[in-house]
């Protein structure tokens, strides 16, 4: 398989960042920041791994402040455009290649999971199923009448049923009379999606899929046994929380908190009466999320209008700091014990991992545990990353990825996440196309003229 190169677009509220990998077979170089090679590390699959050898390097980085998103959608089509041709711009320039499709998160309040089931009989006389059986058992599970104000982001085959036997992750070759599947259809509406096609169109590039971003952040954070006993992963954006919550393999149930970093520059802003590029500062710099663990230390600020500096204490700061965390993290609780811990008390042993460039706050894993009643780890896209065996897609895994130290960084997770996730669709022989608006139910007319085929294998029958 020739040399792929892969663009990987984090539309997040506070920044666009845009990552270019080139995919090979065997072990390649990474190299990554700056104008030259910082640092160079070995990345992909060793010699000794199973299925097709594949790896990346990234040779590109663009990172740009956003200015048209609010809550994790596109609310000015030329900001966000803008800030999409600077972010791949830069890292164009950086990667020297020309880059014409992307894939780009998609998150927000607006994601919704649903169930389905797809049924078939096996009329072979062998009974045995082949995969194009698997196919058409998951696109009639698929066939659900989506309303047209939305659109399947995602498919998630959860379980299949050969005859009475349920549990079976794989069918192929298993023999038959009926097989069955059930499956999670993840949907998004139909305007915000539509959107982020527009302003990356306007960008004049293509979008190349569409994933979600809590899905794009497991593949860079998750290890494949806190995927099967059971997790939550909890990523902090600029004004979202976005919430995914894994077991047995599987993504089971996925939500959004409307708060996050953002909110909390705006409580130190109003809190400390200080303008709100100084109240981010004081964040990135001398943030504490828990009270308790701050010490006496005595820091300068600056005071709104220009009234000169003030001095403050860190506990202060922490004070304004923790109940916003709080807050953030009792919506999560109470989410997920009223849909999922209520049901299946112990469903969640490997506890929450916390990304995005808030969970680097000190004393934030302290806080989370104490409210979450979970423990809690952070969640770094980790150089020896097995997250790519992931089977949320139904991909194989990729055994490892070595990265550089300036992307070893919770901001960073949905990015690299980006890049991992199309690495898998190329490992797996496939290239997914579920993000393009040509596959998917984006219109009414696509939806008529499924109506028409099932209408037209009824009258057949």
């Amino acid at each position: 398989m020739k040399d792929e190169i892969i663009a990987g677009l984090d539309l997040g509220t506070t920044k666009t960042v845009c990552l270019i990998a080139k995919s090979t077979n065997g072990t390649l170089l990474f190299t990554s920041g700056g104008n030259g090679v910082k640092q160079e590390d070995i990345v992909g699959t060793p010699e000794t791994s199973s299925g097709p050898k594949r790896a990346f390097e990234i040779i590109g980085k663009g990172i740009v402040p956003s200015t048209g998103l609010h809550k994790g959608v596109v609310v000015d089509l030329e900001h966000t455009a803008e800030s999409i041709r600077l972010a791949v711009s830069k890292a164009s320039q950086q990667a020297q290649t020309k880059i014409k499709e992307l894939y780009v998160n998609v998150a927000g309040d607006h994601i919704k999971i649903e169930n389905s089931q797809g049924i078939i009989a096996l009329e072979r006389p062998d009974k045995q199923i082949i995969q194009e059986d698997v196919k058409e058992v998951i696109e009639q599970a698929k066939s659900i009448q989506v309303p047209t104000t939305r659109q399947i982001i995602h498919t998630i085959p959860l379980e299949f049923i050969v005859d009475e036997q349920s549990g079976i992750k794989v069918p192929d070759g298993m023999s038959g009379n009926r097989l069955k599947v059930n499956i999670y259809i993840i949907t998004g509406a139909i305007v915000p999606c539509q959107n982020i096609y527009k302003s990356v169109n306007r960008a004049e590039f293509k979008v190349r899929d569409l994933i979600l971003q809590p899905m794009a952040s497991a593949y860079a954070v998750l290890e494949p046994d806190e995927q099967e006993l059971g997790c939550v992963l909890i990523d902090i954006g600029g004004t979202v929380t976005d919430v995914a919550v894994f077991y047995e393999d599987k993504l089971r149930d996925t939500f959004a908190i409307p708060l996050g970093g953002i909110d909390i520059t705006n409580d130190i802003s109003i809190g400390l009466r200080t303008p709100r590029s100084e109240a981010e500062r004081i964040k990135l710099n001398y943030a504490i999320a828990c009270r308790d663990l701050a010490d006496d230390e005595i820091i300068e600020i600056l005071k709104l209008g220009g009234r000169g500096e003030q001095t403050i204490e860190k506990k202060l700061l922490a004070s304004i700091i923790e109940p916003r965390l709080e807050e953030i993290f009792s919506l999560i609780y109470r989410k997920i014990s009223r849909d999922v811990l209520q049901y299946a008390p112990t469903l969640l042993p490997a506890g929450v991992i916390l990304t995005g460039a808030t969970a680097k706050m000190p004393g934030i894993k302290n806080l989370a545990e104490y409210v979450l009643k979970m423990p809690v780890r952070i969640g770094i896209p980790n150089p020896i990353s097995h997250n790519s065996q992931l089977t949320t897609v139904g991909v194989p895994h990729i055994n490892y990825v070595r990265d550089n130290t300036s992307l070893q960084d919770p901001a960073y997770a949905t990015s690299i996440g980006l890049i991992t996730y199309a690495l898998s669709q190329f490992t797996s022989g496939k290239t997914h196309t579920m993000g393009n608006p040509a596959h998917r139910n984006l219109c009414a007319g696509h939806l008529l003229t499924r109506v028409a085929e099932r209408m037209k294998k009824w009258l057949l029958e």
